[in-house]
């Protein structure tokens, strides 16, 4: 069945198991920088259960020497809809909990 022929709560539910089973990590943060998506392929990645992260700064995901210029680059993002890296792939140094 199509997407426009879901209710939205099975669009929704579709959604999310569809978050849920992607072998890559997505996570998505709000105008704060808190973290309000985040799924099993960020818990493999980073070693944070959802229930510890969802809420918390986007910055705990990130090592201290990148933290200042990340929050630059998502208000440069939110201001112009445009990536410091102009849309393509850059390495993603990010830390776990382990660290």
């Amino acid at each position: 069945m199509p997407l426009s022929r879901l209710s939205d709560a099975d669009a929704a539910s579709s959604l999310a198991a569809l978050l849920d089973s992607a072998m890559d990590a997505i996570i998505s943060i709000d105008e704060g920088e808190h973290i309000v998506l985040y799924n099993r392929a960020a818990e493999a990645t980073f070693g944070w259960p959802a229930r510890d992260v969802l809420g918390q700064p986007l910055s705990m995901l990130l090592p201290p020497r990148f933290r200042g210029g990340h929050a630059a680059h998502v208000k440069q993002f939110a201001a112009t809809g445009v990536t410091v890296s102009g849309g393509t792939l850059t390495n993603f140094v990010g830390t776990g909990s382990d660290y």
